[in-house]
């Protein structure tokens, strides 16, 4: 298995590939960031900006990312965009990355506040769909970490309750104080039934609540330099439905899924349990259901919010045929 990871991780750097990789010439200088940003970054770093050089990593609807050097090493400087607070609660953030930063699964983290997160700086490569694929001794490892994470015991100050549906009542709620603006024929009152039928369905079915990476996409798993795998952006860890960190590693609706690989790994996580791997593939489906409403949901509530664009329209188009795609496939039409 460790052959394999280092097999990836040489491709990987002979294509100069990986989620740190940056181009120097992407340099932010001090003056460009606006004053605001200026006093979270020299707070979160407890020294002034003009003892380093930050380098930009990515910038998406929740959170921007950077590299930021000094003369003591390099740290990642996470900062939380408002979007961000549709699904997490200030009192909440830095729980998950602090737990699994001590046990070792997720980097380090050195400081944090309501606004942000500095994290131990690590090189390596996040990865792809195809990744999971094509490489079945980074599956079988990825199986293996999912598997330990979902056994860690649920930080009190979570609660018990699935994530998932705090996260959709509160956009619902934006939605409905904000009318968003949606394509011809789905309106709010609309996703709300869908959404009520859905809640309907998936906690008839009494599944297992455990300690969840909450997106785990494949470019939320990290391989360093030595292979090992870590886990990150972790805003929406806690507690939820096993079937959603699953699922969103292998979506049906993606052109490179393939039955044999999703059950295949999913044997990998049961520990060739066939019984509880058949029972969690049912899990997994209807979970795709609930994570393609969660993300046209999201995609919805940006246009209430005023961050409409021809892009964030065609995010949620996308996200609303896959939804009904992926119901229509597990329920028969009603």
């Amino acid at each position: 298995m460790r052959a394999g990871l280092q097999k990836y991780m040489a491709v990987v750097q002979a294509n100069e590939l990986g989620r740190f990789k940056l181009n120097r010439r992407l340099v932010l200088s001090r003056c460009s960031l606006q004053p605001d940003t200026k006093i979270k970054f020299e707070s979160l770093l407890g020294a002034s900006l003009e003892t380093v050089d930050i380098f930009p990593v990515n910038s998406g609807f929740c959170n921007s990312v950077y590299k930021v050097e000094s003369n003591t090493g390099a740290k990642i400087i996470k900062l939380y965009s408002e979007t961000s607070k549709l699904r997490t609660e200030s009192q909440l953030r830095g729980v998950a990355d602090c737990l699994l930063a001590q046990v070792q699964m997720s980097p380090g983290v050195s400081a944090l506040s309501p606004e942000g997160i500095v994290h131990d700086y690590i090189e390596g490569a996040a990865l792809s769909e195809s990744d999971l694929c094509t490489n079945l001794d980074l599956a079988f490892t990825v199986a293996t970490v999912l598997r330990r994470l979902h056994k860690l015991p649920i930080p009190k100050e979570y609660g018990n309750e699935p994530l998932i549906w705090g996260w959709l009542e509160s956009m619902l709620n934006c939605m409905k104080m904000r009318k968003p603006l949606l394509p011809h024929g789905i309106t709010v009152a609309k996703i709300e039934r869908e959404l009520y039928f859905l809640r309907g369905k998936v906690e008839a079915e009494n599944f297992d609540v455990a300690f969840c990476h909450g997106d785990c996409k494949p470019s939320n798993l990290l391989v360093d330099l030595e292979s090992r795998l870590w886990l990150i952006d972790l805003e929406l860890a806690g507690p939820n439905y096993r079937g959603l960190d699953l699922i969103k590693l292998f979506r049906t609706q993606s052109n490179r899924f393939s039955e044999g690989d999703l059950k295949m790994f999913l044997s990998n996580y049961c520990a060739k349990d066939e019984f509880l791997a058949v029972k969690l593939e049912h899990e997994c489906r209807i979970c795709e259901i609930l994570s393609w409403l969660e993300a046209a949901m999201f995609f919805a509530t940006l246009t209430s919010n005023g961050e409409y664009s021809d892009e964030t329209l065609s995010l949620f188009e996308q996200r609303w045929l896959s939804f009904q795609q992926s119901k229509c496939s597990v329920w028969s039409i009603e």
